[in-house]
């Protein structure tokens, strides 16, 4: 029973312990916290990410437009192909019109998506002009 006295006394000393070591810490924080003048560096990384983003998504457009071309021709070889096996009334519209089509929709989609994209890092350049150069602008050109 003795021992659980004791316990019960330094309970309230540990108690105070930890509020001063909780009042240090949050003390030391303002202290060690960046000054105006001083860029924050979560504030460059979440630039930084957004830039990545913006580049995920542009490699993203440009990854669906050539899928868009790609079945384009696909549909345009099965069209040919039922064209040569069952004459002329097989489609409605020719094998060179549907790869048409579909290759013009995948450059518009390139087109915008490059738009798009140069829109937005430039608005991401004015707030952090310390970005680097887009690289996946150069291999869509």
């Amino acid at each position: 029973m003795n021992w659980l006295f004791e316990l019960h006394k330094t309970q309230p000393v540990a108690h105070a312990i930890g509020i001063v070591q909780k009042k240090a810490i949050m003390h030391e924080e303002v202290i060690h916290k960046p000054s105006a003048t001083q860029p924050d560096p979560r504030v460059q990384l979440a630039f930084e990410r957004t830039f990545l983003a913006y580049e995920r998504t542009r490699i993203a457009w440009v990854r669906t437009a050539l899928a868009l071309i790609s079945f384009g021709f696909v549909i345009a070889k099965f069209y040919h192909y039922l064209r040569e096996k069952q004459g002329e009334t097989a489609t409605l519209l020719s094998p060179r019109a549907i790869d048409l089509v579909m290759i013009t929709i995948g450059l518009v989609g390139l087109i915008l998506a490059n738009w798009q994209e140069r829109r937005a890092l430039k608005a991401l350049r004015e707030r952090c002009p310390e970005l680097p150069p887009s690289i996946s602008g150069v291999m869509q050109c």
